[in-house]
């Protein structure tokens, strides 16, 4: 695999690969059901084993665990072990994501909570808290010529001694039923995030959201590129009073604060972000727009209001030429 610009080597050995960035070790287990009833299911946190620390993530349904990740402190090395009836689609989608956070942090490489979307080779981001419409409008910008680079996690790079880049994660859009509905797609277009192998297990889906293939016209080539941010979007959340969005320009130590909320921080103490990032969020404030937006809390003004925010930020790129 290779994703976040790293290659990511997937086995059953015991052994690190020396020409991967990350190795992922995988086993199954019946007992895990036994061992581990009654335990957080959202539980991170460092664990000793064999004289060796890990930060280990727990992932489940239904008050059980299902599944367990442990990340080597040099996060080179991921160990995984799951119950028989957990898709190996599952696990792969665990770690590429929340647990890939854990992993870039450990490597020193600066990331943000963010979608990055991608239209005549520069690229921009939307940030935001949980639930703030971040795969909603990434989904229905979309529809006006933005191909998908990464859904919710965006590694960040400077390409030269004073550009910052984004490079592509996973693209998948990941929506609700309404919200789907709502861009004019039919759920049958749509699949379950998370598979489930064998009857009566995943009881309990671990979110309601849907997968929506990525719209990447035929000729463009995301793999392996990396992509100049030209503006930064961070999102408020969407407001039941507006019809349409509101849009702030922010600058200077404001801009950075707003950033800075999103950075992606080690999940150990003192819960600090690489310390990469310092210099690459200079850059990042130099060269890109650093906008503050809010859109509407209603589903029927979805395709409008990404329309205008579409219209209003091609503007804003367009005086940065």
């Amino acid at each position: 695999m290779f994703h976040y610009g790293l290659s990511i080597d997937e086995g059953e050995a015991a052994a690190l690969s020396a020409n991967a960035d990350v190795s992922w070790f995988h086993s199954w287990s019946d007992a895990m059901a036994a061992d581990l009833q009654d335990v957080d299911v959202a539980a991170t946190g460092p664990i000793l084993e064999k004289d060796k620390t890990w930060i280990q993530h727990d992932f489940g349904t239904g008050g059980k665990v299902r599944c367990r990740f442990r990340v080597s402190l040099d996060g080179r090395v991921v160990r995984s072990s799951a119950l028989p009836s957990v898709a190996q689609s599952n696990l792969r989608e665990l770690l590429l994501e929340p647990v890939m956070r854990t992993v870039l942090c450990r490597l020193n490489l600066p990331a943000f909570h963010a979608a990055a979307l991608v239209k005549a080779g520069e690229a921009i981001l939307l940030m935001g808290p949980k639930g703030a419409g971040k795969s909603t409008l990434s989904a229905a910008l979309q529809r006006s010529g933005w191909s998908l680079l990464a859904d919710d996690l965006v590694r960040v790079i400077c390409c030269d001694e004073s550009t910052v880049c984004a490079l592509p994660g996973l693209r998948r859009n990941k929506l609700r039923l309404d919200s789907l509905q709502a861009l004019g797609h039919s759920p049958e277009t749509a699949q379950e995030r998370w598979a489930k192998t064998l009857p009566g297990d995943f009881e309990e889906q671990w979110d309601e959201k849907l997968l929506l293939p990525a719209l990447i016209p035929e000729d463009e080539n995301l793999e392996d590129s990396s992509f100049r941010i030209a503006a930064a979007i961070c999102l408020l959340p969407r407001s039941l009073s507006l019809e349409s969005p509101q849009i702030r320009k922010l600058s200077g130590q404001s801009a950075v604060l707003h950033l800075a909320r999103h950075l992606i921080r080690d999940p150990l103490p003192p819960n600090a972000p690489p310390l990469a990032a310092g210099r690459m969020m200079s850059h990042l404030v130099s060269q890109a727009s650093v906008l503050e937006l809010q859109m509407p809390d209603n589903l029927s003004l979805l395709r409008q209001s990404a329309e205008v925010f579409a219209e209003s930020l091609q503007l804003c790129l367009s005086k940065q030429s």
